[in-house]
Protein backbone atom coordinates (compact mmCIF):
# COMPACT_ATOMS: atom_id res chain seq x y z
CA UNK A 1 0.00 0.00 0.00
CA UNK A 2 1.20 2.72 -1.09
CA UNK A 3 2.23 6.06 2.28
CA UNK A 4 -0.74 8.40 1.97
CA UNK A 5 1.88 11.41 2.77
CA UNK A 6 5.18 10.24 1.27
CA UNK A 7 8.07 8.35 2.29
CA UNK A 8 10.47 9.99 4.82
CA UNK A 9 13.08 9.92 1.77
CA UNK A 10 11.37 11.55 -0.75
CA UNK A 11 10.18 14.12 2.24
CA UNK A 12 14.30 14.54 3.56
CA UNK A 13 15.53 14.97 0.15
CA UNK A 14 13.17 18.00 -0.28
CA UNK A 15 14.48 19.53 2.47
CA UNK A 16 17.62 18.97 1.42
CA UNK A 17 17.29 20.53 -1.92
CA UNK A 18 15.28 23.27 -0.72
CA UNK A 19 17.71 23.94 2.06
CA UNK A 20 20.53 23.81 -0.79
CA UNK A 21 18.07 26.18 -3.22
CA UNK A 22 18.11 28.61 -0.32
CA UNK A 23 21.47 28.66 0.57
CA UNK A 24 22.65 29.65 -3.08
CA UNK A 25 19.88 31.93 -3.62
CA UNK A 26 21.61 35.40 -3.92
CA UNK A 27 21.33 38.00 -0.78
CA UNK A 28 19.19 40.21 -2.12
CA UNK A 29 16.24 37.53 -3.13
CA UNK A 30 16.36 36.09 0.01
CA UNK A 31 16.16 39.72 2.20
CA UNK A 32 12.58 39.38 -0.13
CA UNK A 33 11.51 36.81 0.98
CA UNK A 34 12.33 37.21 4.45
CA UNK A 35 10.92 40.68 4.94
CA UNK A 36 7.65 39.35 3.03
CA UNK A 37 7.10 36.76 5.65
CA UNK A 38 8.08 39.48 8.41
CA UNK A 39 5.37 41.66 7.20
CA UNK A 40 2.78 38.74 6.39
CA UNK A 41 3.26 37.19 9.92
CA UNK A 42 3.38 40.72 11.52
CA UNK A 43 -0.59 41.40 11.48
CA UNK A 44 -1.21 37.15 12.09
CA UNK A 45 0.80 37.84 15.61
CA UNK A 46 -1.23 41.20 16.53
CA UNK A 47 -4.62 39.84 15.80
CA UNK A 48 -3.67 36.51 18.03
CA UNK A 49 -2.62 39.11 20.56
CA UNK A 50 -5.82 41.08 19.94
CA UNK A 51 -7.86 37.42 19.84
CA UNK A 52 -6.35 37.14 23.38
CA UNK A 53 -7.72 40.36 24.84
CA UNK A 54 -10.72 39.76 23.90
CA UNK A 55 -10.33 35.98 25.70
CA UNK A 56 -9.21 37.75 29.15
CA UNK A 57 -12.29 40.29 28.86
CA UNK A 58 -14.80 37.66 28.40
CA UNK A 59 -13.21 35.76 31.12
CA UNK A 60 -13.60 38.61 33.38
CA UNK A 61 -17.11 38.97 32.92
CA UNK A 62 -17.87 35.63 34.12
CA UNK A 63 -15.64 36.61 37.44
CA UNK A 64 -17.33 36.64 40.76
CA UNK A 65 -17.92 40.66 41.56
CA UNK A 66 -16.70 40.38 45.04
CA UNK A 67 -13.76 39.02 43.77
CA UNK A 68 -13.74 42.02 41.23
CA UNK A 69 -14.15 44.19 44.25
CA UNK A 70 -11.57 43.26 46.45
CA UNK A 71 -8.80 43.61 43.17
CA UNK A 72 -10.52 47.11 42.42
CA UNK A 73 -9.33 47.78 45.81
CA UNK A 74 -6.16 46.67 45.62
CA UNK A 75 -5.55 48.47 42.58
CA UNK A 76 -6.89 51.52 44.41
CA UNK A 77 -4.19 51.22 46.72
CA UNK A 78 -1.30 50.54 44.31
CA UNK A 79 -2.46 53.22 42.64
CA UNK A 80 -2.50 55.87 45.71
CA UNK A 81 1.29 54.27 46.44
CA UNK A 82 2.05 55.36 43.01
CA UNK A 83 0.98 58.62 43.21
CA UNK A 84 2.84 59.12 46.18
CA UNK A 85 6.04 57.97 44.55
CA UNK A 86 5.32 60.03 41.02
CA UNK A 87 5.07 63.12 43.55
CA UNK A 88 8.50 62.25 45.05
CA UNK A 89 10.05 61.61 41.84
CA UNK A 90 8.79 65.29 40.57
CA UNK A 91 10.52 67.11 43.40
CA UNK A 92 13.64 65.61 42.38
CA UNK A 93 13.35 66.25 38.74
CA UNK A 94 13.03 69.67 39.64
CA UNK A 95 15.83 69.57 42.31
CA UNK A 96 18.32 68.51 39.64
CA UNK A 97 17.14 70.51 36.72
CA UNK A 98 17.79 73.79 39.38
CA UNK A 99 21.32 72.53 40.46
CA UNK A 100 22.48 72.13 36.63
CA UNK A 101 21.04 75.65 36.09
CA UNK A 102 22.99 77.07 38.66
CA UNK A 103 25.90 75.02 37.66
CA UNK A 104 25.73 75.61 34.03
CA UNK A 105 25.48 71.82 33.30
CA UNK A 106 24.29 70.67 29.84
CA UNK A 107 21.58 68.13 30.01
CA UNK A 108 21.56 64.51 29.14
CA UNK A 109 20.02 63.35 26.28
CA UNK A 110 16.10 62.54 27.17
CA UNK A 111 13.86 59.74 25.93
CA UNK A 112 10.31 59.94 25.05
CA UNK A 113 8.54 56.29 26.71
CA UNK A 114 6.87 54.51 23.65
CA UNK A 115 4.53 52.02 25.80
CA UNK A 116 3.80 48.72 23.84
CA UNK A 117 2.28 45.15 24.12
CA UNK A 118 4.27 42.18 23.90
CA UNK A 119 2.36 40.40 21.15
CA UNK A 120 4.92 37.34 20.53
CA UNK A 121 7.42 35.75 22.49
CA UNK A 122 10.32 32.92 20.26
CA UNK A 123 12.67 31.49 22.58
CA UNK A 124 15.01 29.35 20.89
CA UNK A 125 18.90 28.14 21.55
CA UNK A 126 20.44 31.51 19.68
CA UNK A 127 18.24 34.31 19.71
CA UNK A 128 15.42 35.10 22.36
CA UNK A 129 13.27 37.95 21.34
CA UNK A 130 9.63 39.27 21.61
CA UNK A 131 7.64 41.07 19.09
CA UNK A 132 5.88 44.04 20.13
CA UNK A 133 3.15 45.77 19.01
CA UNK A 134 4.61 49.10 17.37
CA UNK A 135 7.37 49.83 14.96
CA UNK A 136 8.56 52.82 13.02
CA UNK A 137 5.01 54.48 12.25
CA UNK A 138 5.59 55.09 16.64
CA UNK A 139 9.34 56.61 16.02
CA UNK A 140 10.73 53.26 16.78
CA UNK A 141 14.30 52.15 15.30
CA UNK A 142 16.77 49.40 15.51
CA UNK A 143 18.80 49.95 18.46
CA UNK A 144 16.26 51.39 21.31
CA UNK A 145 15.89 50.29 24.49
CA UNK A 146 13.05 47.97 26.12
CA UNK A 147 12.55 48.41 29.44
CA UNK A 148 9.89 47.46 32.40
CA UNK A 149 8.73 47.61 35.97
CA UNK A 150 11.74 45.64 36.84
CA UNK A 151 14.56 47.19 34.93
CA UNK A 152 16.08 46.54 31.26
CA UNK A 153 13.89 43.82 29.25
CA UNK A 154 16.03 43.80 25.80
CA UNK A 155 17.19 46.26 22.93
CA UNK A 156 15.24 46.09 19.47
CA UNK A 157 16.48 44.89 16.67
CA UNK A 158 14.27 44.72 13.50
CA UNK A 159 11.74 47.01 12.91
CA UNK A 160 8.28 46.93 10.52
CA UNK A 161 6.02 49.74 10.18
CA UNK A 162 3.35 48.53 12.77
CA UNK A 163 5.72 46.54 15.32
CA UNK A 164 8.99 45.43 15.71
CA UNK A 165 11.44 42.85 17.41
CA UNK A 166 13.61 42.98 20.62
CA UNK A 167 16.21 40.24 21.64
CA UNK A 168 15.86 40.04 25.16
CA UNK A 169 19.14 40.48 27.73
CA UNK A 170 18.91 37.03 28.05
CA UNK A 171 19.74 36.08 25.02
CA UNK A 172 22.94 34.46 24.33
CA UNK A 173 24.32 37.24 21.91
CA UNK A 174 23.17 40.08 23.84
CA UNK A 175 26.09 42.19 25.72
CA UNK A 176 26.29 45.70 27.50
CA UNK A 177 28.81 47.72 29.96
CA UNK A 178 27.83 47.99 33.25
CA UNK A 179 28.59 48.87 36.43
CA UNK A 180 28.08 49.08 40.40
CA UNK A 181 26.35 51.80 42.46
CA UNK A 182 29.19 54.43 42.99
CA UNK A 183 31.84 52.31 40.84
CA UNK A 184 32.44 53.75 37.35
CA UNK A 185 34.60 51.17 36.31
CA UNK A 186 33.11 49.01 33.46
CA UNK A 187 31.69 45.82 34.08
CA UNK A 188 30.73 43.45 30.77
CA UNK A 189 27.43 42.08 30.88
CA UNK A 190 26.37 38.82 27.97
CA UNK A 191 23.03 36.68 28.18
CA UNK A 192 23.17 33.02 28.96
CA UNK A 193 19.77 32.15 27.78
CA UNK A 194 16.66 30.87 29.61
CA UNK A 195 16.89 27.07 31.36
CA UNK A 196 13.08 26.40 31.92
CA UNK A 197 12.40 25.67 35.79
CA UNK A 198 15.37 27.71 37.01
CA UNK A 199 16.20 30.97 37.87
CA UNK A 200 17.09 33.67 35.30
CA UNK A 201 21.08 34.35 35.30
CA UNK A 202 23.39 36.02 33.10
CA UNK A 203 27.39 36.56 32.97
CA UNK A 204 29.66 39.11 34.08
CA UNK A 205 33.12 39.67 33.05
CA UNK A 206 36.00 41.76 33.71
CA UNK A 207 34.77 42.92 37.96
CA UNK A 208 37.81 44.16 39.37
CA UNK A 209 39.58 42.66 42.12
CA UNK A 210 38.58 44.40 44.55
CA UNK A 211 34.60 44.08 44.42
CA UNK A 212 33.36 42.14 47.19
CA UNK A 213 30.60 39.62 47.94
CA UNK A 214 28.35 39.55 50.71
CA UNK A 215 26.24 36.21 50.39
CA UNK A 216 22.91 37.98 52.13
CA UNK A 217 23.99 41.67 50.18
CA UNK A 218 23.88 41.20 46.66
CA UNK A 219 25.12 43.75 44.53
CA UNK A 220 22.86 45.91 42.32
CA UNK A 221 23.95 46.48 38.95
CA UNK A 222 22.80 49.50 36.21
CA UNK A 223 23.72 50.64 33.04
CA UNK A 224 26.22 53.32 32.52
CA UNK A 225 24.74 55.21 29.67
CA UNK A 226 27.77 55.24 27.55
CA UNK A 227 28.50 52.94 24.11
CA UNK A 228 24.90 51.66 24.30
CA UNK A 229 21.15 52.66 24.11
CA UNK A 230 20.27 52.41 27.69
CA UNK A 231 20.74 55.36 29.74
CA UNK A 232 22.39 55.51 32.87
CA UNK A 233 20.60 54.19 36.21
CA UNK A 234 18.35 51.35 34.57
CA UNK A 235 18.54 48.64 36.46
CA UNK A 236 19.91 44.68 35.06
CA UNK A 237 19.93 42.58 38.12
CA UNK A 238 22.05 41.47 40.80
CA UNK A 239 25.64 40.05 41.28
CA UNK A 240 25.52 36.76 43.42
CA UNK A 241 28.82 34.72 42.37
CA UNK A 242 32.37 35.75 42.19
CA UNK A 243 34.98 34.08 41.11
CA UNK A 244 38.56 34.99 39.81
CA UNK A 245 39.37 34.59 35.72
CA UNK A 246 41.80 32.42 34.37
CA UNK A 247 43.62 35.29 33.97
CA UNK A 248 43.83 36.46 37.17
CA UNK A 249 43.18 40.10 36.59
CA UNK A 250 39.77 40.53 36.96
CA UNK A 251 36.83 38.19 38.60
CA UNK A 252 34.00 36.91 36.65
CA UNK A 253 30.27 35.86 38.15
CA UNK A 254 26.73 35.56 37.73
CA UNK A 255 23.59 37.81 38.06
CA UNK A 256 20.18 36.89 38.64
CA UNK A 257 17.80 38.60 36.23
CA UNK A 258 14.00 39.81 37.18
CA UNK A 259 12.19 37.24 36.91
CA UNK A 260 9.24 38.59 35.07
CA UNK A 261 11.54 38.72 32.16
CA UNK A 262 9.85 35.63 31.64
CA UNK A 263 5.81 36.79 31.28
CA UNK A 264 6.79 40.51 30.75
CA UNK A 265 3.69 41.75 28.72
CA UNK A 266 3.64 45.36 28.37
CA UNK A 267 7.17 47.56 28.36
CA UNK A 268 7.88 50.76 27.09
CA UNK A 269 10.60 51.55 24.34
CA UNK A 270 12.76 54.66 25.52
CA UNK A 271 13.04 57.06 22.31
CA UNK A 272 15.55 59.48 22.06
CA UNK A 273 14.31 62.80 21.94
CA UNK A 274 16.61 63.86 19.13
CA UNK A 275 15.11 60.63 17.06
CA UNK A 276 11.28 62.37 18.07
CA UNK A 277 12.42 65.64 16.63
CA UNK A 278 13.84 63.74 13.34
Amino acid sequence: MRPKYGSPAILTSALVIAAILWAVAPVPLRNLVYHGYERFRAPVDTLAADLGQVQDYGALRHTDTNRLIEEGRALSRENARLRIELDSLEHITRYLENLETLMSMEKPPGYRPEYVRVIRRDLSSWFETIRLDKGSAHGIKPGHAVVFGGGAVGRVREVSKHTCVADLITSPGFRLTIQTVGDDRPITFQGSGQVPGSALTAEVNHIPLDVRLHPQSPIPLYTTGLGGPFPRGILIGYLVFLENQTDGLFQKGKVRLDPGIRSVREACVLVPEEATQD
